[in-house]
């Protein structure tokens, strides 16, 4: 039985291992690398203090592109905090940014200049966000704009021409927007999308997700059908039409940042919905969407903190210029996370929901050592793959939407409204964020797509006599030197979803230990084989969740 490596603990003398060398080379991904022909620029770390790191960052030409202070968590070397000077460079060796962090969070001035060494911008900070006065300044030094915050909330501002003379104020960060905004915008495409007569006719409906990319002046350019749109060709063609045909007609209020314009992408859902037959019974009516007709979810993405975790998931949102469908700010992250779980209550109000009952009756059932699910189930999956909500958390390069977990915990929980025994099997796909924090590489470029293309997985704790004890575990784990690989031997027990395409497996890989510092995590691929299903548990409720032993 061929098994993987998954990790092994840290010990804390490790803390600072992976900047102890002199050079660490990075691809163009961000990704550390070995082989210095992939590398596009390279960094070369200082220890300052006990816990305090210097880091330069330089191009293959050596060339200084940025300075940055950090302080690291002693229990894992890949968690580093930002703390004191950062400075950018241009080409030059000119500053291009300076600012102070504490704790992560700008703290303190920040300034911003030309190529030429003339400051371009001041403004201050506190925890982050913009607090106090914002200055900008023309090339030739004559004041641009002058803007007040107060916990990043703009208070008021002036614009001035080169001449000095005010003119009418912009905000100098804003994004994209439609005239009259997103209700004008509802508005338009109510009156300007058809339905297809041919869908129509075929009582075909569906979603069609559009990119769009508009220019410096609010002009649109390009746009894209984005992957998880429906595949019916005559929703897609409309979807189209109406682009050609009418959005590219509308001028929209252009994008700004740090005072200019910009361009910038928008994703814009267009869905084909038929309508509902009347009905003169009294019978309750099914609700068609479960995350807008429970308003209340909301709330958690209206939290005070959601935009510093947008921030730090989206790593400043340095993705927009290698994926057109990344966010370019915070208005736009939140946007696209309220328009994926506006999918997934409408996927779970259609199609999880009517589901339910027969997933229940149904149930899994075992055969030849292996789960076959309820075929509702089976649909579920097939929905949720369609509409590209697997791997949610993950970054985009391994094919995920890079959320931050609490989008993903709100479609999981809209989910397991509708159906908790499916809710345990599509939110299992969480422990893939176990494998991405402590695999390596290959093992992120070899099992996390797996997921993100929809497979789902399990994580394997529980034995007969190991349950809320887990220090009790007791499968153990040999290592094969002839197959370069690691052999799990034991019985597991009460596996949710434990038939899944790939299993975490904490198993016991030091001998003579009897407590959690004996313990390792495995990757189980379900492709290599190995295990067999020996039954699924008899639940008095979610039937539709596997629960399985095996050994």
């Amino acid at each position: 039985m061929k098994r993987r490596l998954l990790f092994i603990l840290f010990l804390s003398s490790q803390a600072f291992s992976a900047f102890s060398q002199d050079t660490v080379y990075l691809d163009k991904k961000g990704r550390w690398t070995e082989n210095v022909k992939e590398a596009i620029r390279y960094c070369i770390p200082e220890k300052l203090g006990e816990n305090e790191i210097e880091v330069k960052f330089y191009n293959m030409g050596d060339t200084l592109l940025n300075l940055r202070r950090f302080s690291t968590f002693v229990s894992n070397p890949k968690q580093c905090v930002q703390n004191g000077k950062s400075i950018s460079y241009y080409a030059n060796g000119e500053p291009a940014v300076t600012a102070d962090f504490e704790n992560g969070h700008r703290e303190g001035e920040m300034r911003r200049f030309y190529k030429n060494g003339k400051l371009k911008y001041v403004c201050w900070f506190s925890k982050g966000k913009r607090d106090g006065e914002l200055t900008m300044y023309y090339p030739n030094g004559s004041v641009w704009r002058t803007e007040n915050y107060e916990e990043g909330k703009l208070l008021d501002g002036h614009v001035y021409n080169v001449d000095g003379k005010e003119v009418p104020f912009y905000p100098s960060d804003r994004a994209v927007g439609f005239p009259g905004g997103e209700y004008g915008l509802r508005v338009f495409i109510r009156e300007h999308l058809h339905y297809p007569q041919a869908a129509w006719e075929q009582k075909i409906e569906g979603q069609v997700m559009v990119r769009l990319v508009f220019d410096k002046k609010g002009r649109l350019g390009k746009y894209y059908i984005l992957p998880q749109s429906s595949e019916n060709y005559f929703l897609r063609q409309e979807a189209v039409r109406l682009v050609e045909e009418d959005l590219k007609k509308i001028e929209w209020q252009p994008a700004v940042a740090y005072g200019e314009f910009i361009s910038m992408g928008y994703v814009l859902p267009l869905n084909f919905k038929l309508p509902k037959p009347k009905t003169t019974t009294k019978k309750a009516i099914k609700m068609p969407n479960f995350y807008t007709e429970h308003p209340e979810l909301k709330f958690h993405l209206n939290n005070p903190m959601m935009e510093r975790i947008c921030q730090l998931k989206e790593r400043d949102y340095r993705d927009k210029d290698e994926y057109d469908y990344a966010p370019q700010d915070y208005a736009d992250a939140v946007d696209s996370y309220d328009k994926v779980l506006e999918i997934t209550g409408e996927i779970t109000g259609e199609v999880i929901a009517a589901n339910a009952e027969g997933v229940d009756e149904e149930g899994p059932h075992c055969a030849n050592g292996r789960v076959e699910y309820a075929s509702g189930t089976k649909a579920n999956l097939d929905a949720m793959v369609k509409a590209g909500l697997n791997g949610m958390t993950m970054p985009r390069r391994y094919g995920g939407l890079n959320f931050p977990i609490t989008p993903y915990t709100m479609c999981a929980e809209i989910v397991a409204q509708a159906d908790a025994g499916f809710g345990n099997i599509w939110s299992l796909q969480d422990c893939i964020e176990t494998l991405y924090e402590f695999g390596n590489e290959d093992q992120h470029s070899r099992f996390i797509p797996r997921i993100c293309a929809g497979e789902t997985m399990s994580m394997d704790l529980t034995e007969p006599d190991a349950g809320s004890d887990l220090q009790s575990v007791m499968l153990k784990a040999t290592y094969d030197e002839a197959n370069n690989c690691w052999r799990l031997n034991g019985v597991k027990r009460f596996i949710t979803n434990g038939d899944a395409n790939l299993h975490l497996v904490l198993a016991r890989s030091e001998e003579g230990t009897h407590d959690g510092r004996g313990l390792s995590m495995f990757i189980y691929d379900k492709n290599d084989g190995g295990v067999d299903v020996r039954r699924i548990e008899n639940k008095l409720g979610i039937h539709g969740s596997p629960t399985v032993n095996w050994l």
